[in-house]
């Protein structure tokens, strides 16, 4: 086999290890969730009352509100790849409590792309 050949072998055998690897690490990480205790509670719904709410450059952000309307209220805002679900145990400790809103950042989860292309916070 020359060269060429030997390295293209390596690189399949090389992504076929990663393939392997990243399936026997999401198999781990469900029985985790399933053997949880609040396992339940990361897989149920969201819930929550929805909203969209239109950004300055018009995107629609998707957003999801919990808790008394008179309440003190929490705004969560997740992190870069993220969406809001990210923030379902806290807001299930806190929405009896608080009034809690939740959304996607442009471009994530449910929200919509901004239509220029633009992700930054401006």
């Amino acid at each position: 086999m020359n060269r060429t050949g030997k390295a293209a072998a390596g690189l399949a055998a090389g992504a076929a290890a990663l393939a392997a690897g990243w399936a026997a690490t999401q198999r781990r990480d469900q029985r985790a969730i399933t053997a949880d205790p609040r396992g339940a509670k990361l897989l149920a719904e969201f819930g929550g009352s929805p909203s969209t709410v239109r950004a300055a450059d018009g995107t629609a952000l998707w957003v999801r509100t919990f808790g008394p309307d008179d309440a003190p209220t929490i705004v969560m805002v997740h992190g870069w790849t993220c969406a809001a679900e990210f923030w379902k145990l806290q807001v299930e400790a806190l929405k009896g409590e608080r009034r809690i809103v939740t959304f996607d950042l442009r471009g994530h989860g449910q929200s919509e792309r901004p239509p220029d292309g633009n992700y930054t916070i401006e």
